[in-house]
């Protein structure tokens, strides 16, 4: 242990046997692997280094099997965990579990990084589970397969001789007296950085990026709070905004702002300094209402949706956007390819940092190499832009080797091709902020998973993961209706059971599209949509009665499957607190017996959504409401007569007041949205965030004459109506949009 602090390294250490014997173990380790310098005034005020860290179902009852001297022991659970990612630890124990299924990667992965040098995390496997717990769990199969690879993991199992522990190289390279409280030169060089987008010229946003454990957010609060202690104490305070997908993943931006301004007050998710403050903006409110900032901080940017972080590049003039590119956090290299994109067209002049050193230990750590080969935290998307691919515009059209390839694939391909798996698994990672270590627990261990691919000259470059549903026993469908229980993976009948009313929605068979996912470099050439085709054909065979999805709803996600002949069965009555989206649910049946039930739910749900567009849906966007408008059945579309024609001529001509017109004009607009020779001209214009959107916006969604202005820019009510009345002369001008 002393040789692993010495080298900045942490180790794992496997107990397989029984819970008596790995306690016998525990017992006999000192508190702590070194010895403990007196603190300084700085580290005081940080949150104090736990000697063990117990993750396990059964907290307790682990505390007491450690050492008793231990002065600090932090116990935490399946649900909590996450509230300790900003501790620092010189043990974790964790709980493998009673099953297979109670190994949770995602808490592994992320507790791991709590460890500082010289740390240990020692794996409790119990010993009924077997240490290579065969034949249920791929990943598991995987999973130590990998760790015996490994010469620096340590497995001790109950029985049988200590293995020989390799000698371990290295020596911590961390230098002192480094400006600002910084712990490597790379950090000063990320805080230097940050203070520049500030002092320099508007529009030149930074990236910063990292691995985890390089100081990423603690750089972020170093550069924020020399910024604020030089703004001075002139007319105009400093205003310092830090968004992320929660408050909870900027714990670690805080705890360092106390640390170097010790003389600020602080709040939850707010500190209050003599020359101004930094608080935590939510990213939906950010969108909504552009705050006035002299900075904003863009913490764990890409578990962001790539489409709100144009909405803020577009909005603020100053901006840092700080992500992990590997772990638990989101998938930074979808970041990487599609953000940089807009970045390059909108702002060109912007700069990007990579923070390489780790700070809490070595660059060679045994422990991390482990768990990013474990958990594919570095899975390489295959290299499509040096030949190895025809250019996609022609993937569809090329015939033999050339062409998109539709494969079915299983655990057990993937389990005996680890490039196979590591291609699979990096297109999901690139495509979906959201993808984590369970996520590869889920793919190689879940019945009812189905996994496909696209292939070409033995590359991947399409990926979808599809979850079978349907099909439950009646005292669970009961328990469901009652609001008794949460059925696992069986999402889309428990949602038209529970929220449409649905009474036999369990009768029927889905497919549920939980993935689909294009290699950034073939995107944009049809390959989604011709990979949904071959998701339906293969459903067909199987005599499955629907394919659906849920998504957080936008109009780009939302038009790919309403123009794949899917018809919207409900939209979620709040919006997500991190994305600000509405969730939709999308089905098509597959077959004559289902449609009969589709046309019910889409019919019910246009039914009630004028009305819900006055409460729950009232924040949805315009552009969002005129595209799910457009695909309103025709049996669904309020009767227009010779009077509501007439009026809405009248209101045309200025012969008569808005308020005596609007309820026909209501009923127009309706009727222009969803006539098939209007819907080219209705989508055009909604894409471009002009003409009909002030239209819906007052008309349809009731938004006050204020609300409209200030979103819009009109100067008052009469620039309003005019608008208004221009743009109604225009649809009545244009063949086939008066509604006839």
């Amino acid at each position: 242990m002393q040789q692993a602090f010495s080298a900045g390294q942490r180790r794992l250490v496997v107990l397989a046997g029984e819970i008596d014997w790995a306690f016998s173990l525990l017992k006999s380790l000192p508190v702590s692997p070194v010895e403990k310098p007196e603190k300084t005034l700085e580290e005081k005020q940080l949150p104090a280094k736990a000697d063990w860290l117990i993750y396990s179902d059964h907290p307790d009852g682990l505390s007491s099997s450690v050492h008793q001297g231990a002065a600090n022991i932090l116990s935490v659970d399946r649900k909590n965990y996450r509230h300790h990612l900003g501790t620092e630890n010189t043990y974790l124990l964790f709980d493998g579990g009673e099953s297979d299924d109670d190994f949770n990667i995602d808490a592994l992965a992320a507790l791991s990084g709590t460890l500082v040098a010289g740390g240990l995390l020692f794996l409790l496997w119990p010993q009924e589970k077997g240490i290579f717990s065969a034949a249920k769990s791929v990943f598991l199969q995987r999973f130590f397969r990998e760790l015996f690879a490994d010469d620096l993991a340590c497995i001790l199992e109950q029985g049988k001789a200590l293995p020989r522990i390799a000698e371990l190289d290295g020596e911590r390279r961390l230098q002192g007296n480094l400006p600002l409280g910084c712990k490597t030169p790379e950090q000063v060089t990320a805080v230097q950085n940050i203070i520049k987008v500030v002092k320099g010229h508007r529009n030149r946003p930074l990236v910063l990026t990292a691995d985890r454990g390089r100081g990423k957010s603690s750089a972020l609060a170093i550069a924020a709070a020399e910024l604020l202690v030089n703004a001075g104490n002139g007319a105009e305070k400093m205003h310092i905004g830090i968004t992320a997908p929660h408050l909870q993943a900027c714990d670690i931006f805080f705890q360092q702002l106390k640390v170097s301004l010790p003389e600020a007050e602080f709040f939850r998710g707010r500190c209050i300094h003599p020359h101004g403050e930094i608080e935590f903006l939510p990213v939906d409110v950010l969108v909504r209402h552009q705050a006035k900032l002299g900075l904003l901080l863009v913490d764990e940017a890409a578990a962001i949706p790539v489409y709100l972080l144009q909405k803020l590049l577009a909005s603020y003039h100053r901006m840092v956007f700080s992500t992990t590119v590997h772990g638990y956090e989101g998938a930074g290299r979808g970041f990487t390819l599609k953000f940089r994109k807009t970045l390059k067209q909108q702002t060109p002049g912007y700069r990007a940092f990579h923070i390489r050193q780790p700070i809490r230990w070595a660059e060679d750590d045994p422990l991390e190499a482990f768990i990013f080969k474990a958990c594919l935290l570095k899975a390489a998307l295959a290299d499509t832009d040096k030949g190895t691919l025809p250019s996609p515009e022609n993937l569809l059209t090329q015939q033999g080797a050339d062409k998109a390839e539709f494969l079915p694939l299983t655990p057990e391909d993937l389990l005996a091709d680890e490039t196979l798996l590591e291609q699979v698994f990096a297109v999901l990672v690139t495509a979906h902020y959201q993808t984590k270590p369970g996520d590869l627990k889920m793919l190689l261990d879940n019945a009812r998973l189905r996994i496909f691919c696209l292939k070409c000259r033995g590359q991947v470059i399409a990926v979808s993961l599809l979850m079978l549903e349907g099909k439950a026993g009646q005292e669970e469908i009961e328990a469901v209706k009652n609001s008794q229980r949460r059925l696992r993976d069986q999402f889309i009948p428990q949602s038209l059971l529970s929220h449409n009313g649905i009474d036999n929605a369990f009768d029927y068979s889905y497919l549920r599209v939980m993935r689909i996912a294009v290699h950034p470099m073939c995107q944009q050439q049809g390959l989604g949509s011709y990979f949904l085709g071959c998701l339906e054909q293969y459903g067909q065979t199987q005599e499955i009665d629907f394919i659906g999805s849920s998504f957080g709803a936008n109009t780009r996600l939302l038009s790919f499957w309403l123009e794949g002949g899917y018809q919207l069965a409900r939209m979620g009555f709040t919006p997500d607190a991190a994305s600000g989206e509405h969730s939709a649910l999308v089905v098509k049946a597959l077959n004559r017996d289902s449609r009969v039930l589709q046309q019910e739910v889409h019919h019910q749900f246009y039914r009630s959504f004028d009305h819900l567009l006055l409460d729950e849906y009232q924040h949805l966007p315009v552009s969002l409401i005129a595209l799910i408008l457009q695909h309103c059945p025709e049996s669904f579309l309020p009767e227009l007569s010779d009077f509501d024609r007439r009026t809405v001529a009248a209101f045309a001509a200025k012969q008569r007041l808005y308020s005596s017109c609007v309820y026909s004009l209501h009923l127009w607009l309706r009727s222009v949205l969803a006539k098939k020779d209007a819907k080219t001209a209705a989508k055009k214009a909604v894409n471009t965030g002009q003409a009909l959107d002030p239209l819906i916006s007052r008309i349809l969604c009731k938004h006050s004459i204020s609300q409209v202005c200030r979103q819009y820019g009109f100067t008052g009510k009469k620039a309003l109506n005019q608008h208004l009345v221009t743009q109604v002369q225009q649809v009545l001008s244009k063949k086939g949009l008066s509604g006839d």
